[in-house]
């Protein structure tokens, strides 16, 4: 009869002994991991001194105190914007009256180029017209003078 209960399989008290030895076990592991987990989890140190954190404070402070000096602190902001357009004008003042001036200086060579043209224009028409009148003399003259040659042989 013991042969068939040992060949039957364990009992309950067997099944809950091996349970247990087996929860034994992985506890037994996870004991074993819990110091590096502390040492892993330990806080930072954070114990700074009040004289440090105060230092530390005046810098802010004397930071603050430059900024709140800077005289773009002081202005109000519709001043702030008519001492931007007053820099700009300064910057683009000059840079206009150049601009202007070389307009006006090449509206002047425009108009003397203009006179140039023009005068050359006339001397040709001048020239043209020299000429044809030369020709229209030349051609009235041969016309004429077979009429001056006929008077003087009487």
């Amino acid at each position: 009869m013991q042969n068939r209960e040992a060949e039957a399989g364990p009992n309950a008290a067997e099944q809950a002994f091996l349970a247990l030895q087996a929860e034994v076990a992985g506890m037994r592991q996870v004991v074993q991991t819990l110091p590096d987990l502390i040492k892993k989890s330990r806080a930072v140190d954070t114990s700074e001194t009040l004289g440090s954190i105060a230092q530390r404070l005046e810098t802010v402070a004397s930071f603050m105190a430059k900024i709140e000096q800077h005289p773009a602190i002081r202005m109000t902001p519709a001043a702030h914007s008519q001492a931007i357009a007053d820099a700009g004008n300064m910057l683009m003042n000059p840079a206009v009256r150049q601009l202007e001036s070389a307009k006006a200086a090449a509206v002047e060579e425009r108009r003397e180029l203009g006179a140039m043209i023009g005068t050359l224009r006339g001397r040709w028409q001048q020239w043209e017209w020299l000429a044809w009148t030369g020709v229209a003399t030349f051609i009235a003259g041969l016309l004429i003078s077979p009429l001056f040659a006929r008077g003087r042989e009487k």
